[in-house]
């Protein structure tokens, strides 16, 4: 018989055999949905005072979104955004993100008429940011969730006069925490609460504006 002009390595034939792998898989997921359903709970009590945030007009920080795919860099995600504001002229959201085989991670995104406030305020605070886990998005792509060096530049104290040069030509701010996979606060439950804390460390920079 003619040989079949593709074929399956060994290795691929094994993991066709594989069927526990995507059940397993499918009670993840459905536990990183109910993590970030978590997370949307205990973050609403604190976007009550919303209105009085230096934010874009139009911001409704009780709506936010919910969703994953299959394929971003190949691999599966899931996702909430909240708070979420996004329109032609700014950008601002919290987003809570498990990208599979990567990390959680947790992003403030600041774009348009108040980022350059947010970056007043981030740069005059510098030390109380620094050394807390933080990166800066440094290359142009906003989308971009990749933690490495050349797309996010560590929040350290070292870091602070390039972060000033670099945000002051910057299209947008984007301030990010990861929690890798094997972190102990994933292994003792503790996820929906370095949530809370990275939003709570980051409310200064918007909350309570100027008269």
């Amino acid at each position: 018989m003619p040989v079949d002009p593709i074929q399956l390595s060994e290795e691929e034939r094994s993991h066709l055999q594989e069927r526990e792998f995507f059940y397993a898989r499918k009670a993840i997921r459905g536990k990183l949905r109910l993590l970030l359903t978590a997370i949307r709970k205990e973050l609403l009590p604190l976007c009550h005072d919303s209105k009085s945030w230096l934010a874009p007009d139009g911001l409704d920080a009780s709506r936010g979104q919910q969703a994953g795919g299959e394929y971003y860099h190949d691999l599966p995600y899931v996702y909430l955004d909240l708070p979420k504001h996004f329109s032609r002229e700014a950008t601002f959201t919290f987003r809570w993100m498990a990208w599979w085989g990567n990390y959680f991670f947790f992003a403030f995104i600041s774009q348009g008429p108040t980022m350059a406030r947010h970056v007043e305020r981030l740069l005059a605070s510098w030390d109380a940011f620094a050394a807390r886990g933080l990166f800066i998005g440094v290359n142009e792509d906003l989308w971009d969730w990749r933690a490495e060096p050349g797309i996010v530049m560590p929040l350290v104290p070292a870091t602070r006069e390039a972060a000033a040069e670099l945000l002051a030509r910057h299209p947008f701010l984007k301030l990010v925490r990861v929690v890798p996979f094997d972190d102990p606060a994933v292994a003792e439950g503790r996820v929906v609460g370095e949530a809370v804390a990275f939003f709570t460390l980051l409310k200064p920079l918007f909350a309570d504006p100027e008269p």
